[in-house]
């Protein structure tokens, strides 16, 4: 079986107050910060995480369908993070599936998180988890307050761009448009598949830390086959032909980075902004 799913989707919070507090990111300058990714796909990145008393090197994962920031539990013990009051019921994919399963699991705070020499993190609550061999973490949009993130596989790299200039990129002659909503800290847009018994549409997160693309069982109205095919168009954009999974008893709908990193041209996140834009190549 494929290593397909590793989305992390906190479902609620049961400690009292607002939601997760985001970080505070300080960068390196007002401009746009491109960085080499450390493997396309799954897109990671190196960092450098601090705890109370030591420092590691580490590879988090750029997970759009992530609520919150992840890290390998052993390595947050190494790390001796310390642990806060707030507790997350995590709702991931099932664990035989390569998922993170569901369970409880207190919030613990890195002193800080330095991405390259580009951004420091402060503050950056993550959720202790088991990690495949690949990755020691995951981290979401929402780690990135004021930026966009654009992934662009391949020229094997990202770039956090200020939102102040998202804009003039959106005006730049052969963008298209995703139609997308927030909901929390994701991400989701309307999808249109299309099989030989018609046209469907729903709603799906756009999940780059997932290969592939699942199905829930109400998506369609009626029976999900495991492992159907449909021609998949984002807004404007044809996706081409994929399979879908089905993840019997699942809350959302998700678009893998198959489908998505798969579309040959740079992609933009802008959480704050509620827009993905795909970009002509560079």
């Amino acid at each position: 079986m494929r290593n397909a799913v590793t989305v992390l989707i906190v479902s609620f919070t049961l400690a009292v107050g607002c939601a997760t507090p985001a970080p505070e990111a300080r960068w390196q300058g007002e401009e746009t910060v491109e960085l080499p990714l450390a493997s396309s796909r799954p897109p990671t990145v190196k960092v450098t995480i601090e705890g109370e008393k030591t420092a590691r090197a580490a590879r988090l994962m750029l997970d759009t369908g992530a609520e919150e920031a992840a890290l390998d539990e052993r390595l947050a013990d190494e790390l001796a993070l310390e642990s806060t009051w707030r507790l997350n019921a995590v709702e991931g994919f099932d664990e035989a599936q390569g998922g993170v399963g569901r369970k409880t699991v207190f919030q613990r705070e890195a002193r800080a998180v330095y991405v390259g020499e580009a951004c420091r993190l402060s503050g950056l609550r993550v959720l202790p988890l088991a990690m495949p061999q690949d990755r020691d973490g995951a981290i979401g949009l929402a780690a990135f307050p004021g930026r966009a993130l654009v992934l662009d596989p391949v020229r094997r790299c990202v770039s956090f761009v200020p939102r102040a200039r998202v804009d003039a990129l959106a005006a730049r002659e052969g963008v298209l448009a995703i139609p997308v909503r927030r909901q929390g800290n994701l991400l989701l847009a309307k999808v249109h598949l299309r099989d030989a018994k018609g046209a469907h549409e729903i709603e799906a997160v756009l999940d780059t830390g997932a290969s592939d693309s699942f199905l829930n069982d109400e998506a369609l109205g009626g029976p999900v086959h495991e492992d159907a095919r449909f021609q998949v168009r984002l807004g404007a954009v044809d996706a081409g032909g994929h399979s879908f999974r089905v993840e019997h008893g699942g809350s959302f709908c998700t678009i893998g980075g198959d489908v998505l990193l798969g579309l040959g041209r740079p992609l933009l996140f802008d959480l704050e902004g509620e827009r993905v834009l795909l970009l002509p190549p560079v």
